[in-house]
């Protein structure tokens, strides 16, 4: 069975998750365009369909329109197969208030019956929302296109891998409305969840792929500081292409191949979880998944697997975030590098 993974939002930053999934539904907005046009927007070559359906989006609050045909493409779509395709099932992943909602669509997407609005709105005007009502002020401008969904499954945040767990926090995720999930880390922490059989990381890159990006930052300062630097702060936020800061407040050389750091002397990281071409212009080191072989000052995920295995205590702290993957001792042994 293939499986299909949506990061699916329910309203603005999911604050109809609860709303929504408690009767087994979910539901897109797209203000007051109906699911039978997008449907017929379906049919035609996709930058038409783009083109019309941001004409037929313009509002108040978005007078170009809206850009992401693709998201309800994809969430209707998905309506439309649900029990149709042979080993093929969508599953959405929803992340709010500490739960983790994993579902699947049952039905196909329809609008919401108009004998409905007005409880629908007095039940948002009770939750002090606005922005999803039907009429806000006292014109329609949102249809609710709705979808019964069944599974649905709750998980405590604190429960599950922080790579699934962190999801809400990636811009790409959060900024749209129905994204497709194909981040391989966070693909084999819904599996875990799931009780399915996750794929076996191959290698250096794959491993570090099951870290969240928080948790590769973490992984960072743990292989400096356990070197035997000073570093301030785990991450650095604010700091426009610098990370961490590495100190070297000892009276002897600190050496971590390729990098050596001098007594008394900083040395900044970019930490990306992600594969990079270009050096960072203003750290003195990128750390990446992957980068260019002929870019010397990016360590990539086999420099950070090689740090592992060398320091007793990040290889502890390593093994027990990633407890949740099947035989990880073995796998970091077995790991090749590229």
């Amino acid at each position: 069975m293939t499986n299909k993974f949506f990061y699916l939002k329910l309203g603005r930053g999911n604050c109809l998750a609860e709303h929504w999934l408690k009767r087994d539904e979910a539901a897109i907005y797209f203000g007051k365009i109906t699911t039978e046009k997008v449907r017929e927007l379906l049919d035609m070559p996709e930058e038409e369909a783009k083109e019309q359906f941001k004409q037929l989006t313009i509002s108040r609050d978005q007078p170009k329109g809206n850009q992401d045909f693709k998201a309800v493409k994809d969430f209707i779509t998905a309506g439309d197969n649900a029990g149709k395709i042979e080993n093929w099932e969508t599953k959405f992943i929803t992340i709010s208030r500490g739960i983790v909602y994993i579902y699947e669509p049952e039905d196909g997407v329809s609008d919401m019956s108009e004998d409905e609005y007005e409880e629908y709105d007095d039940d948002l005007s009770k939750r002090g929302i606005t922005a999803e009502k039907v009429r806000p002020e006292i014109e329609i401008e949102n249809i609710p296109k709705v979808m019964p969904v069944k599974n649905v499954k709750k998980y405590e945040v604190k429960d599950v891998p922080h790579v699934l767990a962190s999801l809400p926090c990636n811009q790409h995720y959060s900024r749209g409305t129905c994204r497709k999930i194909n981040d391989w880390g966070a693909i084999q922490a819904i599996k875990h969840c799931l009780k399915l059989q996750i794929d076996t990381p191959k290698n250096a890159h794959d491993l570090m792929g099951l870290l969240s990006s928080y948790e590769l930052e973490t992984l960072v300062f743990l292989i400096l500081k356990n070197a035997g630097l000073f570093v301030p702060a785990w991450r650095g936020g604010t700091q426009k292409d610098i990370d961490i800061i590495a100190r070297n407040l000892k009276t002897s050389t600190i050496f971590l191949p390729p990098v050596t750091f001098e007594p008394n002397k900083n040395v900044s990281f970019q930490v990306k979880r992600k594969d990079v071409k270009k050096h960072s212009e203003i750290a003195d080191w990128t750390v990446a998944l992957r980068g260019d072989e002929d870019k010397n000052e990016i360590l990539d995920a086999n420099w950070l697997l090689k740090s592992i295995k060398s320091q007793p205590d990040t290889k502890k702290w390593f093994l027990e975030s990633l407890a949740w993957v099947p035989n990880i001792r073995m796998q970091i042994e077995n790991a090749k590098t590229l």
